[in-house]
């Protein structure tokens, strides 16, 4: 499956800041932004997906697949169940592609920064003061 990676960068006070937090507490900020984030594209995408029986729908999910103290990846898409969302979306050699995750992101990208950016200064901000 493809893979889209989102960098937010131009965030360099952000940055120094979180970076000055301690680690457990700067994780848990990241964490909860990225989430916030993949709960926002995931919530796109299932609107995006085919309708028929609803099945590919209800079984696009987030998972978190690395992380380090300020930088989570996350995967959002079909789970296993759904394993033949990825076919839907790129097409086989019998079946076009009716791509949908891809085009769901593209309409999301802005907002879903907006939300992470969003939730990473108000955890900073919320660590600073107590």
């Amino acid at each position: 499956m493809q893979q889209v990676e989102v960098r937010i960068e131009g965030l360099k006070e952000l940055d120094r800041k979180l970076r000055r937090l301690e680690g457990r507490v700067a994780r848990k900020i990241v964490r909860d932004a990225t989430r916030k984030g993949a709960q926002a594209l995931r919530k796109e995408i299932r609107a995006a997906a085919p309708r028929r029986t609803g099945f590919l729908r209800r079984h696009i999910r987030y998972r978190t697949t690395s992380r380090s103290p300020t930088h989570y990846t996350i995967s959002v898409g079909p789970d296993r169940d759904a394993f033949y969302g990825r076919f839907v979306e790129l097409g086989t050699q019998k079946m076009a592609a009716r791509p949908f995750m891809r085009p769901a992101f593209e309409r999301a990208r802005e907002r879903i920064v907006r939300i992470v950016t969003d939730r990473l200064r108000e955890g900073i901000e919320r660590a600073a003061r107590g």
